[in-house]
């Protein structure tokens, strides 16, 4: 349960309108007033910053609609915030454990306006332990390798708009997956 259509008809925008404000689809905001969709961290604190209430109330989770004060934020929440990362230690990080760091420290949170799909993306990733972390970056890079190969471009990393003229200069943009190959990516990565 939300309180984004109550605060929308309060304060008598549109689904569109609100969707311009916090630079979503229209759609969207219909979609999470009947919750369809969940709402993502950076949407419910846009959403609690332009009515000026707090993420809680704007969730439901509490009565209170005043947000809180950016100054007491950290103190008051020092003790969960040291318990947060204590648990961190114990059992790594997991989807939870980042939706919580975010809740409590705001600042945090990317400022990279990542798609729904991107989102998805990245919260499932860091779901997976290493080895299955490694395999789809792996499988990524392969991919992407496939895919310059078939549109015939070079990578992007390349200083020169030509082609590769010899099989070394091929081997060094495409390079082949190999156990020396994969060591290095995955030390590049890592």
């Amino acid at each position: 349960m939300n309180r984004i259509k109550e605060l929308r008809e309060l304060n008598n925008i549109t689904q569109q309108e609100l969707g311009r404000i916090i630079n979503v689809n229209g759609s969207a905001i219909s979609k999470y007033e009947s919750e369809r969709i969940p709402l993502t961290a950076s949407t419910i604190q846009a959403l609690a910053d332009y009515f000026n209430v707090s993420t809680d109330y704007l969730l439901c989770k509490s009565n209170d609609s005043q947000p809180i004060s950016g100054q007491n934020t950290f103190s008051s929440n020092n003790n969960e915030l040291e318990n947060l990362f204590n648990d961190y230690k114990k059992n790594g990080g997991s989807n939870s454990f980042y939706k919580k760091l975010y809740s409590l420290i705001p600042e945090i949170q990317p400022t990279v306006k990542l798609s729904q799909q991107e989102e998805k993306l990245l919260i499932t990733f860091k779901e997976l332990n290493e080895d299955n972390r490694d395999i789809i970056i792996g499988k990524a890079k392969e991919l992407l390798r496939e895919q310059r190969i078939s549109s015939n471009k070079p990578s992007q990393d390349t200083t020169t708009n030509e082609y590769p003229t010899t099989y070394a200069e091929f081997q060094k943009l495409y390079p082949t997956a190999s156990p020396s190959n994969y060591q290095k990516e995955k030390n590049d990565v890592g």
